[in-house]
């Protein structure tokens, strides 16, 4: 009889699967987390890539695949003359951004 009651709790105890063992606990030390990339600054890289026809002026219709520059673009043309420069392109970091 001894022998029957032990392998009923066994079969139990199996039954009922694993324990769940203690928990870990987290890091002490967790990795630190970077801060965001600063928006880039408009630069050379991003003049050429807009300047499709790699003349050194960026157009309105070549501007118009920035959305941002698009509306700067105005702003950013110093001289008028419907073109920018990659002067004039480079100077909008230093204009306030429109309202």
């Amino acid at each position: 009889m001894l022998t029957c009651v032990s392998i009923v709790l066994a079969s139990a105890a199996f039954a009922a699967g694993p324990r769940p063992g203690p928990q870990e606990a987290p890091p002490r030390n967790p990795p630190p987390v970077s801060a965001p990339e600063p928006e880039r600054a408009p630069g050379p890289d991003a003049f050429t890539a807009l300047d499709r026809n790699a003349d050194g002026l960026l157009s309105r219709e070549e501007a118009a695949a920035d959305a941002a520059l698009v509306l700067r673009f105005d702003q950013a043309d110093r001289d008028d003359d419907g073109l920018l420069t990659a002067e004039e392109f480079a100077a909008m970091d230093d204009q306030p951004p429109l309202p």
